[in-house]
């Protein structure tokens, strides 16, 4: 599995391969200078800041000859190991993974259908990728979260009371 990331258009130009998570593009001497980029194995999610903050978007095994929206934009990319079939989280109503558990492997408009919205504390992926919502129907303030993620305490990154929908990512291609 890998990402090979290109400075030109249709793979030309100077270029770097990635094998797992990078926080920071600039690291590497890549910070949003990519435009095009060739996905081998597992799918990568890409962010417009570091620390996978910001825009985002999947992107799949394949070739894309021209990033369009995402020129001179990657700053940091998460590899989703495993794949984005079967996607399964689980939330929990209290810190660490205590308290009512609520798994979950489709996307949810509206966690009042489980009774838990704004309820959960932390959260386990096991499988898959997951956007987070601040709001009912996918809207509000987003987070995205990976196959292996454990979030022991909402109140860590500011998400407490928050949580009202979320989705598996799908991918793109």
């Amino acid at each position: 599995m890998s990402l090979k990331l290109f400075d030109e258009t249709d793979f030309q130009g100077n270029s770097v391969i990635i094998k797992e998570d990078t926080p920071d593009l600039s690291t590497l001497g890549f910070s949003a200078k990519a435009r095009s980029l060739i996905v081998t194995g597992d799918p990568w999610i890409v962010y417009s800041d570091i620390n996978y903050k910001g825009d985002f978007e999947c992107f799949t095994a394949g070739n894309y000859s021209s990033l369009s929206s995402w020129i001179d934009k990657i700053k940091s990319v998460r590899v989703v190991k495993g794949g984005l079939d079967n996607p399964n989280i689980t939330l929990y109503e209290a810190d660490n993974y205590k308290g009512r558990a609520v798994p979950l492997t489709e996307p949810v408009p509206s966690l009042t259908t489980h009774d838990f919205e704004r309820k959960a504390l932390s959260h386990k992926v096991n499988k898959g990728a997951w956007i987070l919502y601040s709001a009912d129907a996918y809207g509000g303030e987003k987070m995205v979260t990976l196959k292996g993620d454990e979030v022991p305490k909402y109140s860590e990154i500011k998400w407490e009371e928050k949580l009202c929908s979320l989705k598996p990512i799908t991918g793109k291609k």
